[in-house]
């Protein structure tokens, strides 16, 4: 693939992925043992996110 259909699929995936990780921080609040770890683990995921997707996570948040 071509780079740039390579940058676009990378951008439709975060900004697909953004809205289940945004929504399974918010309602994995406490209830179980793991939610602490879970949570931590989706953090890490949505930072990685931000550092490597920049604009297409900024676009999100700021829409």
């Amino acid at each position: 693939q071509p780079k740039d259909t390579m940058r676009l699929d990378e951008t439709m995936l975060v900004k697909q992925l953004l809205p289940e990780i945004c929504h399974f921080l918010h309602t994995c609040r406490e209830g179980n043992q793991h939610s602490a770890e879970l949570r931590n683990s989706a953090s890490g995921v949505l930072f990685s996110l931000s550092c490597n997707n920049f604009n297409a996570v900024f676009s999100r948040i700021s829409t």
